[in-house]
């Protein structure tokens, strides 16, 4: 809808709304708030900056809720080091208890009479 279009459609509304009230609704429609009344379109416009500013202010609230997610993500891989750090630990700890625990030489292999003949 262009601006033409939805200055016509915003006028009939309006004079629909001054008549059930019985009395002109100019500058007393929900956009209202953002005329500047000199313009060649004015409830248009207006009716347009309002659901601009609607928008930028949904827009920082979910900006403003997105750190607290962001927040319980950066504390996930907190874990993951404590339990790599556990897992070292428990490397370091084997390490240490296979030298003190000398390993078990597997028995040397005779040579047999038949092996030297060749």
């Amino acid at each position: 809808m262009n601006l033409a279009e939805m200055q016509n459609h915003l006028d009939i509304v309006k004079w629909h709304e001054s008549e059930n009230n019985g009395m002109d609704m100019c500058r007393h429609m929900p956009y209202c708030d953002w005329c500047k009344g000199e313009e060649e379109y004015p409830c248009a416009l207006a009716y347009e900056r309002m659901e601009k500013a609607k928008a930028e202010e949904a827009a920082a609230e979910k900006k403003a809720k997105a750190p607290a997610k962001k927040a319980a993500a950066k504390k996930a891989p907190a874990k993951k080091t404590v339990v790599k750090e556990e897992a070292k630990e428990v490397k370091a700890g084997e390490a240490a208890e296979a030298k003190k625990t000398p390993a078990k030489k597997a028995p040397a292999k005779k040579a047999t009479a038949k092996s030297s003949a060749k």
